[in-house]
């Protein structure tokens, strides 16, 4: 029997999708998959393409994804999905028809918007993995996944669960992925779950992948600092996070850390593509607390060095900011708030943190990033940092209530300079 039902349902959900939800901001981190349909020959449904990536990946090590990675500079989701596809599973991109795409949507603990090319292969023809990317190639029957014992729901935010299946061979198809293919099959398949949803799963359903795997990260490898000592620092407790304030002392050598992490990226950024502007400013946010006078001090170092540096003011919020200077910026400091928050961040600094969802440079936050709880770490909307830096103690916050994907790449200043953080004696209620 052909798919041609199954294609005309998602044709027809394709064509009520909103024109102004495809496409994600062009000045954001942008990536692109595709979500590639195979007819089967005996009962019209259709296989989709998945990967299993290899386990030695510093993004999303031994997970299943679609073929893709970020959209370069001058290129169309729809190109750099094909091209991905090639590069990863061999796959030709003249066999295959694109049919439509989903709405781009944003994922925050990697700050990128992610957009899904849908394509039905017109010519199958043998694949061949990128063996340093894919470990293996898998065809999963679309009507499979209608099956409740497959179904289970990830807890990913405040908000309620997300939808996973487990699948045949044992692997868990979760996180962005398995939001795209719920999409989809709310698209083809309309009532695919009779009216179920993530939250109506029972608890022997519930899964969390990330106490098993690594952390997701994002679709491409986040900045990092390079070649910078590891420093082990010890679980941190509650009461350090009302440790006494740092000297002035403390506090410059703080900021000279920030400014470090800050050249160190900058000498990164050179001669790479992509939306970020290297020639832009170094933007630094700062709030009216110790963290703003940390990114004041570690602004008068980056201008002492001969860096273009442009201070905002931000405790206005998102109104007091040009946001052009927000999309020109090649690096953006976050100094806005740090272990001094409580509870939900809130306007006017959350309009800010919302806002930069939609810029593609490197984020430095200051000691915690933005909306970050000291005590209980993510709890609302927050600033997803590629760098942190903060001063010789740590606080739960930065490791606990899935905090570290958004903390990423951890940084502690104290007399001997700046140093990686590897925190030992982990809870495990908190998490990798």
């Amino acid at each position: 029997m052909s798919m041609q039902p199954l294609l005309d349902e998602l044709q027809r959900g394709l064509a009520t999708l909103p024109a102004d939800s495809i496409d994600a901001p062009v000045t954001a981190r942008r990536g692109a998959v595709l979500l590639l349909l195979e007819p089967t020959d005996d009962d019209g449904g259709a296989r989709i393409l998945y990967t299993r990536r290899q386990a030695h990946l510093s993004s999303h090590p031994g997970q299943i994804s679609f073929p893709g990675g970020r959209v370069d500079p001058g290129e169309s989701v729809v190109d750099a999905a094909l091209r991905e596809a090639d590069e990863e599973v061999g796959l030709d991109p003249t066999s295959v028809e694109v049919v439509g795409r989903l709405p781009a949507f944003y994922i925050p603990p990697s700050r990128f918007w992610m957009s899904a090319v849908v394509g039905v292969w017109r010519r199958p023809h043998p694949l061949r993995a990128a063996e340093a990317e894919v470990a293996e190639i898998l065809h999963v029957d679309i009507f499979s996944l209608r099956e409740e014992e497959r179904w289970r729901a990830v807890p990913l935010s405040a908000a309620g669960s997300t939808w996973a299946w487990q699948l045949n061979d044992g692997d868990l198809l979760w996180g962005a992925t398995a939001v795209v293919t719920g999409v989809l099959l709310d698209l083809a398949l309309p009532g695919w779950s009779n009216g179920r949803r993530p939250n109506d799963l029972a608890d022997d359903r519930l899964v969390r992948p990330w106490e098993t795997l690594p952390v997701p990260g994002a679709p491409t490898p986040r900045p990092r600092l390079g070649d910078v000592a590891t420093r082990q620092v010890h679980t941190p407790t509650a009461a350090s996070a009302g440790a006494e304030a740092p000297t002035h002392a403390d506090r410059q050598a703080w900021a000279g850390g920030v400014a470090e992490a800050v050249q160190r990226l900058l000498v990164q950024l050179e001669g790479r593509g992509g939306p970020v502007a290297v020639d832009g400013p170094v933007v630094v946010l700062c709030g009216p607390g110790r963290v703003g006078a940390v990114g004041r001090a570690a602004a008068d170092i980056l201008r002492a060095g001969g860096e273009d540096v442009v201070v905002v003011e931000a405790a206005g919020g998102i109104d007091g900011v040009d946001g052009d200077t927000l999309i020109g910026a090649s690096i953006i400091v976050d100094a806005l708030v740090g272990r001094g928050l409580r509870g939900l961040l809130a306007d006017p600094l959350l309009g800010l943190v919302r806002a930069l969802r939609d810029v593609a440079a490197p984020i430095v936050a200051v000691d915690l990033p933005s909306g970050i709880d000291p005590e209980r770490g993510m709890v609302g909307e927050t600033v997803s940092a590629d760098v942190t830096i903060t001063a010789p103690l740590l606080v739960p916050g930065h490791v606990a209530g899935g905090a570290m994907p958004f903390v990423a790449d951890l940084y502690v200043v104290d007399r001997d300079g700046l140093r990686r953080a590897e925190v030992v004696d982990r809870p495990a209620e908190w998490g990798e």
